[in-house]
């Protein structure tokens, strides 16, 4: 059962090698931006709010309108006339005919530089849309670099319980043959078997939980879920600047910061719209058309027109129940609120500088600390190991010395883990996401 056990791991292992995709940290962003799904949509939705962004949604282009109409109708008439020498009409079947058709073009020759304005604006909204599809792309790459380096932390979990695993059915042979031999107890083995099968199960919760994590990165990358991927087995320990550094990257380059900044224009900009509508508006217009008419009953039997007619109209708004006063009024308290938003946008950079920054500086001492407490915790297992062999311990001592391991190596790859997340964060509030990664 043993060897039966052990070929299907290694046939497991030979089918990973040969089927399973190897991703690099670099090559997992880039097919995130190109099949990543909120990727995809966030490029699809600022293509259709960059559609908008044009000079004739604010009224720069001519409005041209043509129209066509034909009509006819049928009817009994009577007429009966003032004057003798026009005839009464009596039940007299009669048709009538008109027709239609012109092409009119008018234009807004001026409204206060409202379209200007507007227009201003609308280039300013097309400038929000680009930095919001910003804003979910750099979310989507983090995510996968998050779910990236789970895969990393979780195969190196794995890899430590099975190591650990080793130890105990080591311990437990051992155990099996003193006892057989007559040198151990029984209770030496039991205790030994319940901590392999504890061991035992720890690696298959693990293994459970890395394919959990190998499905979470298929799906942020686009592909099949159960799609078997492999990573670059190693969490490197990132480089660490000075928090001034990063602060000034973040004042220069960080998207909240210019999401701020451009909430604030289209804020003031609103103000400057609304203020243009205390000023007169002046429009022109110009019609090309034909008209005709026929009727069988009547004094005219016939009519029709062609011709251009020109207009030019002049609107002011006096007074509208201060509405327009109440909007200006609105609009300079969203002023404010705006500019209270972006103060409070830089503190929130700041307080996440630093509590990233702190937590990997405190992350990175504590992987230095652990480096040392590992050799050291190591040195005790094979120690111990030899003691066992000699029976100058007991199993419960070696298994504490093994636990003693197992905890550090847990630890600090977690903290590795950490460590890499805070700083990717940083460089997320940066503005070095994908400047890190070549992309």
């Amino acid at each position: 059962m043993k060897n039966r056990t052990t070929l299907t791991i290694v046939a497991v292992i030979i089918a990973t090698s040969v089927f399973g995709q190897t991703l690099t940290l670099s090559e997992a962003i880039a097919q995130g931006l190109r099949k990543n799904h909120n990727i995809v949509i966030a490029n699809q939705l600022n293509d259709a709010n960059q559609t908008q962004v044009h000079i004739g949604q604010v009224g720069f282009l001519p409005k041209v309108d043509v129209a066509a109409q034909k009509s006819t109708s049928g009817s009994v008439t009577d007429m009966e006339f003032s004057t003798a020498s026009i005839p009464t009409i009596v039940d007299q079947e009669a048709g009538s005919s008109s027709d239609l058709a012109q092409i009119q073009v008018s234009y807004m020759l001026f409204n206060g530089g409202g379209r200007w304005l507007s227009y201003s604006k609308l280039k300013k909204s097309g400038d929000l849309s680009e930095l919001q599809k910003k804003l979910s792309i750099e979310s989507s790459i983090l995510q996968i670099v998050n779910a990236y380096h789970e895969v990393i932390r979780l195969s190196e979990s794995h890899k430590i319980n099975k190591e650990n695993l080793l130890l105990s059915t080591d311990r437990l042979t051992r155990s099996k043959a003193q006892f057989e031999f007559g040198n151990g107890s029984k209770i030496e083995v039991l205790t030994a078997q319940v901590d392999f099968n504890a061991d035992q199960s720890e690696v298959l919760t693990s293994a459970l939980n890395l394919r959990k994590a190998k499905n979470q990165l298929n799906f942020l990358l686009g592909n099949q879920i159960d799609q078997e991927i492999e990573v670059q087995n190693d969490l490197p320990l990132p480089n660490l600047d000075s928090l001034q550094f990063y602060k000034n990257k973040a004042l220069q380059n960080n998207s909240n910061l210019a999401l701020s900044e451009i909430n604030l224009k289209l804020s003031e900009l609103d103000r400057k719209i609304n203020k243009t509508t205390l000023l007169p508006i002046i429009s022109g217009s110009v019609n090309y058309g034909y008209q005709g008419s026929a009727n069988d009953v009547g004094i005219v039997k016939e009519s029709s027109s062609l011709g251009f007619t020109a207009a030019i109209s002049l609107n002011w708004n006096l007074f509208d129940g201060l509405k327009r006063r109440k909007a200006l009024q609105q609009s300079q308290i969203l002023i404010d609120m705006s500019q209270t938003k972006k103060e409070q946008a830089v503190l929130n950079v700041s307080l996440e500088l630093q509590n990233y920054y702190q937590s990997l500086s405190t992350y990175l001492s504590i992987i230095e600390l652990e480096q040392s407490n590992l050799e050291l915790a190591q040195l005790n297992v094979d120690k111990s190991k030899e003691l066992l062999q000699n029976g100058s311990i007991t199993s419960l001592q070696f298994r504490q010395a093994q636990m003693n391991l197992l905890r550090l190596k847990s630890k600090t790859n977690n903290y590795l883990y950490m460590a890499n997340i805070m700083h990717y964060q940083l460089l997320r509030m940066t503005d070095q996401l994908l400047v890190e990664e070549k992309i």
